[in-house]
């Protein structure tokens, strides 16, 4: 589930240092086990025979039953060759063939949303974008929604572990803020089916789900909040002040990406950050602030 941002983003804890590095050697010895695999069969010339009902999956792309950088963590490995899920019999890990399964789905639900939008998307939309069987799906899955959920929180464990990244090195509150911006529109801007599952509007068809993205910008809340701190001009802020501005980033974003308007989402980064830093530091800091950073 999440980790709260105040941890995340306070670097004074080496668990979260220890547990990347596990998971990441985890993925590795996964991905070994499947290239052992794939050695194998490209020496012996043989082809792994269909697996009956299954769909044909893809050839290239994140959904295409692939182990590759963008199917991994954040935190993970990035420079690991791609290799295929084989067909037929193989002796493979069963775990390395379930998490491989789960990764085509997440990436194909990611897909089937941002394609179709959360109201109109079923469970054949997901199955056509990840390359796999119905019974794969309900292996893994009881409906839709809990398939949209699980994409939704690995989707903020990944960013939460990009502004981790982007904020480690700084160390002035208002340098962290530019930092988790400026990694925020990175995100959108490198996997934007992704970041639509952290927008309320995309999943708003469905109250629990736009309930679960509201109670993960509650965590986002707090690199803000630590704000109050640290400048003497924000204790006289309402209480709503860091929600308000969360959801309005949030917001903005979100309708570009659902407008199919990623190339413009650089353009509105020093915007953002001036609005994050204005109750703080002022209009007029927070605009040197923003212009600085062009």
């Amino acid at each position: 589930m999440y980790q709260p941002l105040l941890y995340v983003l306070s670097f004074t804890d080496d668990r979260e240092s220890n547990c990347c590095e596990a998971r990441a050697s985890q993925k590795l010895v996964a991905v070994l086990s499947l290239g052992r695999h794939q050695c194998r069969t490209a020496a012996s010339g043989r082809r792994g025979r269909p697996i009956p009902g299954a769909r044909p999956a893809p050839s290239r792309g994140r959904a295409a039953g692939i182990v590759s950088p963008g199917s991994l963590p954040a935190e993970g490995p990035t420079d690991l060759p791609e290799w295929p899920l084989p067909r037929g019999p193989h002796k493979l890990p069963r775990e390395v063939v379930t998490d491989n399964q789960r990764r085509r789905l997440m990436a194909g639900t990611a897909c089937a949303l941002a394609r179709k939008g959360y109201a109109e998307m079923n469970v054949e939309d997901v199955l056509l974008e990840a390359g796999v069987s119905r019974t794969t799906f309900y292996e893994h899955f009881k409906n839709k929604r809990e398939c949209v959920l699980l994409a939704h929180e690995e989707a903020f464990d990944r960013l939460a572990a990009e502004l981790f990244r982007a904020c480690a090195g700084q160390s002035e509150w208002v340098a962290k803020v530019a930092a988790a911006v400026e990694a925020v529109v990175a995100f959108a801007i490198r996997t934007p089916e992704e970041a639509q599952l952290l927008v309320v509007d995309a999943l708003a068809a469905d109250p629990k789900l736009a309930e679960r993205v509201l109670a993960s910008n509650d965590y986002l809340v707090g690199l803000l909040r630590n704000g109050r701190e640290q400048c003497s001009r924000a204790a006289i802020l309402p209480e709503l002040t860091e929600r308000a501005l969360i959801g309005a980033a949030s917001s903005v974003l979100g309708s570009r990406l659902l407008a199919g308007q990623v190339d413009q989402l650089p353009e509105l980064e020093p915007q953002l950050l001036q609005l994050m830093l204005m109750p703080y530091v002022g209009v007029s800091e927070a605009r040197r602030v923003a212009e600085a950073r062009r």
